[in-house]
This record gives structure tokens, sequence and C-alpha cells, in this order.
């Protein structure tokens, strides 16, 4: 059974030290809009990665309208994950769609080629797809796409169990990342009863589970030591 990651969104610098020292595996830089994020800035990335000694991705989102683009978010896109290579970023994290609620195969594989050689996230939009099944099926013959985010169609992760778990029994599938509402008083129980390989944490770890709080280290380090304890409860 594999283990799990425990990957942090943060949206500062002072997030990311707080977030790297105190146990995350693998950090999402983002400038946030209430629970949603888009693409932060070239020097907020450029500053986190200078000291930043886990895995750092970006989110690629140029807004939080839609995630049907058009030509001029595509462009925007492509020259930010281009700027991320520059800053020798490990992965990025994006979803793009249709108007009809699939995934839009055109754009994925123009964005995974400005991508090469980076570790992809499909983020949340996955939630919005019609057949989720047949989408991770597609996700899975692209082996830059690494991990795919969900909280199983629901606001929450905990609330998307059940088809979390359906979603788990697809194979030759990416890594599912549950996210969405989950955090230290939760994620225990909720990684009792799954085998997601990664979750992502972001009000969850914030002051008073707030978006617009900083991180909270005690929060981070409580994250991951339910963490160590499923993953040694994994290994045996």
């Amino acid at each position: 059974m594999a283990v799990v990651l425990l990957e942090i969104a943060v949206t500062t610098v002072e997030d990311a030290l707080i977030a790297q020292e105190h146990g995350a595996d693998r950090m999402v830089v983002m400038s946030s809009v209430g629970n949603e994020g888009v693409t932060p800035s070239f020097g907020l990335v450029e500053e986190i990665k200078k000291f930043s000694f886990v895995p750092l991705s970006v989110l690629i989102q140029p807004h939080c309208q839609t995630y049907a683009y058009n030509k001029y978010d595509v462009k925007t896109m492509c020259r930010d994950i281009e700027m991320m290579k520059e800053l020798k970023v490990e992965g990025v994290s994006f979803g793009c769609l249709t108007k009809e609620g699939e995934i839009d195969k055109q754009m994925l594989e123009l964005l995974l080629y400005r991508a090469r050689g980076m570790h992809v996230s499909f983020h949340n939009a996955f939630d919005f797809i019609k057949d989720q099944g047949e989408a991770l099926e597609l996700l899975a013959q692209y082996k830059e796409v690494k991990s795919v985010w969900t909280s199983g169609r629901e606001r929450t992760a905990l609330n998307g169990l059940p088809h979390i778990k359906r979603l788990l029994k697809k194979n030759n599938r990416p890594h599912l990342t549950a996210c969405r509402g989950l955090k230290p008083e939760n994620l225990k129980a909720f990684l009792d009863v799954t085998d997601v390989e990664e979750v992502h944490l972001f009000s969850g770890v914030r002051e008073s589970c707030h978006v617009r709080k900083p991180i909270s280290a005690k929060s981070v380090a409580k994250a991951k030591e339910i963490v160590e304890w499923i993953n040694k409860k994994r290994e045996k």
C-alpha cells in the first residue's frame, strides 16, 4: 500500500517557511481568492524557491471564472509554465475542461508539452467532470500526470468519501490527492478508512481554519504526525 504524501498550499514566503519546517512533503504555491486560488506572482515563487528544500509545485490558473479556457487563457498558462520552468520549479497543478464538462484533451496535451519534465497534478477541475472514471483512464495515458485532486464531487473530502473509494478501485490511475475540508481534527479518521496516496491541505492548517489567515505551525506539525502514523500502519 502506498504511503501518504502531505501537500500544503502556501500563499506567502512565511507560509512556505512554516510549512516545510513542520513537515510538508510538497508545497503548492498559489495566490488565494477565497476558497479557490490563482497563479502566484513570479516574484513570490522565486523567493520561495531560494530556500525551499521540499518539492515545489505552482498552481497554474489564470482566474476562477471557469475551467473552460479561451485562447488568451491558454497563452497565459503556457507562459506561466515556462516561467516556472525557468525557476526550476519541480511541478505545476492545472486543469482544463470543455464547456460540456469533459477534459479538454487538446489543451491538456499542449499544457503537458510545456510542462514536460515536471510533476503535473490535475487539480480540482476534476470534480466538475461528468464521467470521472473515463477521465481517470484518459489521464492515466499521460505519464506526466502524476496525481489528481478530488473531494469526491462534494464540498469536503469527508462528504465525498464513498465516491473517492470508488475512484480508488480504478487500476493504473494517477495518485488521488484528497482535498477540501481536511484538517488535523478529521485527517486521521479520513485516512483510517481510505487509501488515498496524497492529501492536500489549505485552510485546514491555517489559523482558525480561515483562508485569509497565516499557516499554523502547530496544525502542520499535527497533520504530519497523523500522516506518519498512518504510513507506519500501512507498512505493517
